[in-house]
């Protein structure tokens, strides 16, 4: 799914196209002569009354004009609050890889439970920056964001195993999701949907999930069961980055909302330039964590 194949959508979209725009060029020329219902006599001259028409259309006129600028005044704000959401979140990208640094330069004083609540805050900030940005960018309130690291786990045969966990969360998520919370094997639902059918490329969306699980591209967790209201429908990335050995999917980015049918094709760019531009910071944690030796602490305390 491409973004900037999105004006091609929809009715506007179709006349906006060669089709639509040939398709409406015949249709004029076809009708360009006089109809069936066009009366038989047309008179030379209407009488028109001056005084009339100005009280009519000059306040249409100003209305319209007001109603423009209005209009030009909120785009303008909310175009410039959404690149302000994005320098946020650059500028706080920037600060967390400091703290990082901190972490490995400072191996003794690190504890594997400092190291753990700087991991989550670190995703639960990165939430809150996605959420804000989208929000603005459609228009809707009920928007959220969670983001699932990959992490190791023991397998059924007690082999080492990759899963995704769920390490951040928006505010206008339920906080007592983290106490029901499961990891998602990276051979299930969302994640082996992303790997096997998708090579850890491109942007889901996903406006019906019981759809989506009956086809396989859903693995629907305790949460989402217990906590079904909160998403109804999302947008789904992969956090790709180089974790020391190869290039692999470190993370998975959702962002949700309430509402049906909140996100459009028209999303999708943004979706991806998001997720391109927080991957290196995952990266860059993980990198550094296992440098320290406290990537091992880590998994084991979640």
């Amino acid at each position: 799914m491409e973004g900037r194949t999105a004006w091609k959508f929809g009715v506007v979209g179709f006349f906006t196209r060669l089709r639509g725009i040939a398709l409406s060029a015949l249709f004029l020329i076809a009708t360009m002569g006089s109809p069936w219902w066009w009366p038989s006599s047309v008179p030379d001259s209407i009488p028109v009354n001056i005084k009339l028409g100005a009280i009519i259309l000059l306040p249409i006129f100003a209305i319209t004009v007001v109603a423009g600028f209005v209009y030009l005044r909120k785009r303008t704000i909310r175009s410039l609050d959404i690149k302000a959401c994005l320098h946020d979140l650059a500028h706080y990208l920037r600060d967390h890889q400091s703290k990082i640094y901190h972490f490995g330069l400072n191996r003794k004083t690190a504890h594997e439970e400092s190291v753990l609540e700087s991991l989550t805050e670190h995703c639960d900030h990165v939430c809150e920056h996605i959420k804000d940005y989208f929000a603005l960018m459609t228009h809707d309130s009920t928007i959220n964001a969670a983001i699932r690291i990959a992490v190791e786990t023991s397998g059924p045969d007690g082999a080492p195993h990759i899963a995704y966990r769920t390490l951040g969360r928006s505010s206008g998520l339920n906080r007592l999701r983290a106490d029901t919370t499961e990891d998602i094997s990276a051979d299930r639902g969302i994640p082996r949907y992303l790997i096997e059918e998708q090579d850890c490329k491109g942007v889901l969306r996903y406006n019906d999930i019981d759809e989506a699980e009956r086809l396989g591209a859903f693995y629907p967790t305790k949460n989402d069961k217990l906590y079904s209201h909160e998403i109804r429908t999302m947008l789904i990335a992969p956090i790709n980055g180089w974790d020391g050995k190869k290039r692999s999917m470190l993370g998975i980015l959702f962002v949700t909302a309430r509402n049906d049918r909140v996100f459009e094709r028209a999303q999708v760019d943004s979706m991806k330039f998001v997720s391109d531009m927080i991957a290196p910071s995952f990266a860059f944690t993980a990198h550094h964590l296992k440098s320290a030796g406290l990537l091992k602490e880590i998994r084991r305390v979640q």
